[in-house]
């Protein structure tokens, strides 16, 4: 008999292998497989992967294809595309069978048929966003989309939507993008590439004349830059000009005058003259008048006029060199030189023969003054009488005019030795004498600064020449000598020609070891006013000013005298009214503390700084005063955390500017009350220190009755209070206290009777 245990795992058995053939054959349960493409999707794979389609209740599948397939929904809105365009409207079950399993094709030819094209490969593109026809009409529909074969086609990729409609997307580019991609500008499907149907020369370049009817390939030479390969290098447009294809024999300035003459650019010059047509093209010599050869920008004035045209373009010459295109201001192409190459670059120099010789005869009539002075030398004052011969000399049989010196050193002598060069100033006379005579200078020609190298500012500027320049040392007829013969000195030093009035005790300056000057803290326009902040009091004195002293007048410590000294001084040296240690407080200040202070230990001549500050003197420095070293108490237990009024009351500054009061004294009854009322004083002092400590509060005591009493405590007396022996009492003045001495020592005096003894 089969029990009741084994029922029950058989009955869970059965329910595990019914899950599991419903899970492995949940496929089977729907109408069919998924097709190949379909099936790469996880999501349709799993359990539920039917409601991704069919959702939770029948209907049409429709609106369920085109939550992935936008696409397709956005041509069924447009009405566009294939699908849009279907004449019985979009229905993708109708085409599109699913659950037929893995090898059928969603898209066959049997697909297009149902959608109404027979034949695949012979589906037109009307209607939709790009019109194939002429050559693109014989391509398969592969060609161009590249999947449309594939039986399974791969989730990331599409057979037929999204191929771009641009022909760079299929076919390379010859002109790299010059033609901004637009290719059927000039291109068709109907003919080949090279064939240009539709292309419009004559906007850009008009074929008439020779130019009609000759070859593409003519103008456009391979491998050229113009060539049709390249011609996508070049900005849209682009014309040709005569020069790209033809040789010409003129030059430059005749093509700039013809096009300026005619009003055209210069790439239009060439037709001024000739045409295209080959009969016409060259001109006959009757043909070139006087207004036409102007125009190569050589008129033709007498006596050019009356030349015959072969006296300048030789017909035994070769073209290039028979019309050179010479300028109009180039003589020398036919006529010798005589000034032999001083007037050389006239155009660029913009000097040509024309520009002082006539045309009709070789003269000098047209130079005036006035160009003299445009070519950099004014002829005016005695240089206007002189002739020409006596700066313009001939050399070798060449009258030299360029080059010709213009500095008045070069033809008159320098009576100043050169000195004003040397010291940097001008070599020029003219700068400070005129033309018409060398004397006198002219009136603020002179620069002194410029010139000497010292400036005259302030008081300097004021001061006649003759103070510095002494008339007594004048030499070669000068009327003023030079300074360096009154004073040898350095000439860019104050006391070369000024008493030191500090008598040297600032030539050296202490930051640099450089030797010093006035200039460095007084200014020219007075000595008594020296610069502000210019002097630095301490490295110049040794003694630094801060704080207060800072903020002192310096009449404060160089008291100013009555009248200036023999030397102008006006401020009296610290050391005349002050003659101690400059580096001690008590040099110039009283000691508020009368030498208290003044030797601490091993320390002679304690000074104020070691605990005073220089910005305030009542406002001591942290951590300085050492109170035992300096008063003899240390401030040791509640002492330390008192405040210093408590000893030392503050009150109105005395006559020394003090604001604490002296403490009372240093024994402990000087400040305190005696509680014992003079029990325990010796010679008058009360040493509180021999029972109590000063480390806590006065009590409890550090007193050792066996130690500090005539009265050892045995074991009885060990174990009695204080208050049975030391009771209280009341001096003479009423005050009370506890009785400590005298006390009776005898047995007697506490234990006989009627004294309670006994105890």
């Amino acid at each position: 008999m089969i029990g009741r245990r084994t029922t029950g795992a058989l009955t869970v058995l059965s329910l595990v292998l019914v899950v599991l053939l419903v899970v492995v054959d949940l496929e089977n349960a729907s109408p069919g497989p998924l097709s190949a493409t379909h099936a790469q999707i996880p999501e349709l794979l799993e359990r539920d992967g039917c409601a991704s389609c069919h959702g939770s209740q029948e209907g049409d599948l429709r609106d369920a294809c085109l939550v992935c397939h936008t696409e397709i929904g956005q041509q069924l809105v447009a009405r566009s595309g294939f699908h849009g365009l279907l004449d019985d409207g979009p229905n993708c079950a109708r085409c599109h069978l699913e659950h037929e399993g893995r090898d059928f094709d969603l898209v066959s030819p049997q697909v297009f048929a149902l959608a109404g094209v027979l034949d695949r490969d012979a589906y037109e593109h009307t209607g939709l966003a790009f019109d194939l026809h002429g050559l693109h009409d014989a391509l398969s529909c592969d060609d161009c989309h590249a999947h449309a074969d594939l039986d399974v086609l791969p989730v990331e990729f599409q057979r037929f939507l999204g191929e771009s409609q641009a022909c760079i997307s299929c076919h390379e580019d010859p002109h790299g993008a010059a033609m901004e991609n637009d290719c059927a500008t000039c291109h068709s499907q109907d003919v080949a590439f090279g064939v240009l149907p539709d292309y419009e020369h004559d906007p850009i370049f008009v074929l008439t004349g020779s130019h009609e009817g000759v070859g593409c390939s003519s103008c456009h030479e391979p491998e050229s830059p113009f060539s049709i390969e390249n011609s996508g290098k070049l900005p849209l447009g682009t014309s040709r000009e005569c020069a790209d294809c033809h040789d010409h024999t003129h030059a430059e300035s005749f093509l700039r005058a013809t096009a300026e003459r005619a009003n055209v650019s210069t790439t239009e010059t060439c037709v001024v003259c000739h045409t295209p047509v080959p009969a016409g093209f060259r001109l006959g010599q009757s043909s070139m008048t006087r207004e036409a050869h102007a125009s190569t920008g050589f008129p033709l004035g007498d006596p050019h006029g009356e030349v015959a045209c072969d006296a300048c373009h030789d017909p035994a010459l070769s073209r290039p060199l028979r019309f050179p295109g010479r300028d109009a201001q180039d003589c020398k192409a036919c006529h010798n030189d005589p000034h032999a190459g001083q007037f050389a670059h006239p155009v660029e120099r913009g000097q040509a023969c024309v520009d002082c010789h006539g045309t009709g005869a070789f003269v000098a009539h047209l130079f005036t003054d006035a160009r003299h002075a445009a070519a950099g030398f004014v002829l005016d004052g005695a240089h206007a009488s002189a002739d020409c011969a006596q700066c313009h000399q001939v050399d070798k049989g060449v009258r030299i005019f360029r080059g010709t010196p213009q500095s008045c050193a070069a033809c008159h002598e320098d009576v100043h030795a050169g000195r004003f060069e040397s010291s940097g100033g001008s070599t020029d006379c003219a700068t400070c004498h005129g033309t018409h005579a060398f004397q006198p200078a002219l009136e603020g020609a002179f620069d002194h600064g410029q010139h000497t190298g010292i400036a005259l500012r302030g008081a300097h500027a004021d001061a006649a020449c003759a103070a510095c320049h002494k008339p007594e040392t004048a030499v070669l007829g000068r009327t003023l000598g030079r300074v360096a013969l009154a004073f040898p000195g350095p000439a860019n030093r104050c006391d070369t020609c000024h008493t030191d009035v500090h008598e040297g005790r600032f030539l050296v300056d202490p930051a640099t070891g450089q030797r010093s000057d006035c200039a460095d803290c007084h200014g020219e326009d007075t000595f008594a006013a020296p610069h502000h902040d210019a002097f630095a009091h301490g490295p110049w004195t040794g003694f630094e000013l801060e704080g207060a002293h800072l903020a002192a007048e310096c009449v404060t410590c160089h008291v100013p005298t009555a009248l200036p000294d023999v030397l102008g001084r006006r401020f009296g040296r610290v050391r005349d009214l002050f003659p101690g240690d400059p580096e001690t407080c008590a040099t110039c200040h009283t000691d508020p503390h009368g030498g208290v202070f003044s030797q601490q230990g091993d320390q002679p001549g304690f000074d104020c700084s070691h605990c005073h500050q220089t910005s305030d003197f009542h406002t001591t420095i942290a951590g300085t005063f050492d109170h035992a070293a300096m008063t003899g108490f240390a401030l040791d237990g509640s002492h330390d955390a008192l405040d210093c009024t408590a000893c030392h009351p503050l009150g109105r500054p005395d006559r020394q500017g003090r604001t604490f009061g002296r403490a009372l004294g240093s024994n402990c009854a000087d400040c305190h009350r005696d509680p014992h009322l003079g029990q325990f004083r010796v010679e008058g002092r009360s040493d509180c220190a021999r029972c109590h400590s000063v480390d806590h509060a006065f009590t409890p005591t550090i007193f050792d009755h066996d130690r500090d009493s005539d009265f050892p405590l045995d074991a009885t007396h060990a174990k009695l209070d204080c208050a049975a022996c030391h009771t209280p009492w009341t001096n003479q003045k009423g005050l009370e206290s506890i009785r400590y001495r005298p006390i009776a020592h005898d047995c007697a005096d506490c234990h006989l009777p009627g004294t309670g003894g006994g105890r």
